[in-house]
């Protein structure tokens, strides 16, 4: 079909300017959505695309979370509730892998950044690691598949992206509140498959705790930063409360209505915990001095996500268009594609091009063609679409030899390469099972609503 071409021939181009002429994602997803526009005739509906996608709110959303990231950088409160899950979690044997596993899932969800997550975390935790015992492999193991459990969890700005995809194809089938507790269920499989094979691990080299003299206290980490327990809260009940109340604020509301409260809060929701960082931040008198520093060293990070999620965007906008989705279901339909089959092969399609591609482009490339394609099958496309979070991140920044957070997490951990690759292989493979029995519904997930199609 014509219409599939033009998703091929953009991945093929993707592929060849980012693997071989080694451009920045953001460009070449960009220049990709202004060569299919002109092939496919397209080209005079630009000005339509870009006021389309400036509208929409998922697009601040994304910036919104990204700048509240930057804040808790800054002011260094992430820093103190660090010391609380090491003051808890440390004193346990293998406790540095058990807190690397929490640590990295909270901070990659606030940075969306895998890699970056790898680096920061995995900076302090492996090194602690090794001193307790781990081998440098299983350090380095463990910090990459819990480094990349970050981009998945809410609010990381890769579920609003995806929601984005799932409300173009199925509008009203749930709203973003619903999708985060969904995105939810998904990775509290995930974050247990990481802790039971670490404490596997951990029995099986006997791995002592974090030696006392090298952890903080439980009473004088939660002196410094007990305060910095009431963020996850900030940031989460909201979201729990509009899932819950859902019903309740449409028949008040109306469905209008309550899809626009719903979205305020991805906008609200960060400012206020932005908003509350700076109040309990020791630093907040010196940075009061110069607000505008703060955000200077995030202006780097940020911009290039959002051009890259601005672009693909669009380019998802002229897919449909195009017809590619249609496209995919006569095909699907057609070619009498059974849901096992698919349920196999999706997870090891996102697999290898993960390993030659950043997560986020992968998504949007071929994001919302896979979810029509799961909702032909048969799979619910609420599920098929928080799971493909994890198959979009997960899996593709974990899976060696070429994921780039197995690559940063080696390096710290000065690692054997080939030992490395086969122990992650086994954590990949476990991982994989779990997405596909999440796929076949076999496992149940925290809050999945039916899909009324």
């Amino acid at each position: 079909m014509t219409e599939l071409l033009y998703l091929v021939l953009s991945i093929v181009f993707i592929l060849i300017c980012f693997a071989v002429f080694k451009r920045p994602m953001y460009e070449v997803i960009f220049v990709t959505f202004i060569l299919v526009a002109l092939i496919s005739g397209h080209i005079t509906d630009l000005p339509k695309y870009f006021v389309t996608v400036s509208q929409n709110y998922l697009l601040y959303a994304i910036i919104a979370f990204v700048a509240f990231s930057a804040v808790m950088d800054k002011t260094g409160v992430i820093n103190d509730f660090l010391d609380i899950i090491i003051s808890v979690v440390g004193r346990f044997s293998g406790g540095s892998g058990y807190v690397t596993v929490v640590a990295s899932s909270i901070m990659g969800a606030l940075s969306g950044s895998a890699p970056g997550n790898a680096a920061s975390i995995g900076s302090i935790m492996i090194p602690s690691m090794v001193k307790t015992g781990y081998p440098p492999e299983l350090a380095a193991v463990v910090s990459a598949s819990s480094s990349s459990l970050g981009p998945m969890i809410p609010p990381s700005g890769a579920i609003i992206t995806v929601f984005g995809m799932l409300i173009a194809l199925f509008p009203g089938c749930c709203t973003l509140s619903q999708f985060w507790i969904v995105a939810w269920g998904v990775s509290l499989w995930l974050i247990l498959q990481r802790v039971v094979m670490t404490f596997i691990y951990v029995r099986k080299y006997k791995i002592g705790p974090i030696p006392e003299d090298q952890r903080p206290r439980v009473r004088d980490a939660l002196k410094k930063g007990w305060k910095t327990i009431f963020l996850p809260i900030i940031i989460l009940i909201p979201f729990v409360l509009d899932s819950a109340l859902s019903d309740f604020y449409v028949s008040r509301l109306g469905e209008e209505g309550a899809s626009v409260l719903s979205g305020s809060l991805l906008v609200v929701v960060p400012s206020v915990a932005a908003a509350y960082t700076l109040l309990i931040s020791r630093e907040k008198r010196e940075l009061a001095k110069r607000p505008f520093a703060m955000f200077s060293g995030a202006v780097k990070q940020t911009a290039p996500v959002a051009v890259m999620v601005f672009a693909g965007f669009a380019l998802g906008e002229l897919f449909s268009d195009i017809g590619v989705g249609d496209a995919f279901q006569v095909l699907t339909s057609q070619a009498g594609i059974p849901k096992w089959f698919a349920v196999i092969i999706i997870p090891l399609i996102w697999a290898v091009l993960g390993m030659f591609l950043e997560p986020l482009s992968i998504l949007i490339m071929i994001g919302e063609s896979m979810i029509a394609l799961a909702a032909t099958v048969g799979i619910n496309p609420i599920m098929f679409a928080a799971v493909a979070i994890a198959m979009g991140h997960t899996m593709a920044n974990m899976t060696p030899p070429f994921a780039t957070t197995f690559f940063v997490s080696l390096g710290i951990a000065h690692a054997d390469f080939v030992k490395t690759t086969k122990l992650m292989v086994v954590w990949c493979v476990v991982q994989y099972l779990i997405i596909v029995l999440m796929l076949g519904g076999v496992l149940p997930i925290l809050g999945l609503m039916p899909f009324a199609g």
